[in-house]
């Protein structure tokens, strides 16, 4: 199938955090990122933070998590495709205006970064979605994180 971006999410204590990485997908399963190919993708993070005082979230943020030893190569493939995805959010923010929800922004980093695919797990495996069918996902587990941190039912 190739690259898609892998949805997951956790709690701590008070706050939650969505956290979307590049993965590799094979037989509809994740199996990392390797090869000298996606050098730009291993170890980038998309990711927002959540807390049951607010009802959005916020602190959306695309960078690289703990990377490891970075020599010159690396540091200028990371910088390329940050600034590609930058560059590419501003351009679709001057005709669209700014994402409404983090959904919206990791929609325009997906776009940016040409990947198509979405995946996350189930209980019965991994679903592999759509860009427009992740946007939905994305907004409901944001809101299910919320009232759960909030001591209601996810």
């Amino acid at each position: 199938m190739g690259i898609a971006l892998m949805v997951c999410s956790n709690e701590d204590g008070e706050y939650g955090h969505i956290i979307i990485r590049p993965v590799l997908v094979e037989n509809d399963i994740p199996v990392g990122v390797t090869g000298e190919k996606y050098d730009g993708l291993k170890n980038l993070e998309i990711s927002c933070q959540v807390d049951c005082k607010q009802d959005v979230s916020y602190g959306w943020n695309v960078w690289y998590r703990e990377p490891p030893t970075v020599g010159l190569y690396l540091a200028e493939v990371m910088f390329k495709t940050l600034r590609k995805i930058n560059n590419s959010l501003n351009r679709m923010g001057e005709k669209r205006g700014r994402p409404l929800s983090y959904s919206q922004y990791v929609a325009r980093i997906a776009e940016a970064l040409k990947i198509r695919a979405f995946i996350w797990p189930t209980e019965h495996g991994y679903h592999v979605e759509s860009i427009a069918g992740a946007v939905s996902y994305i907004d409901n587990l944001e809101q299910s994180l919320i009232k759960k941190l909030a001591g209601g039912v996810s």
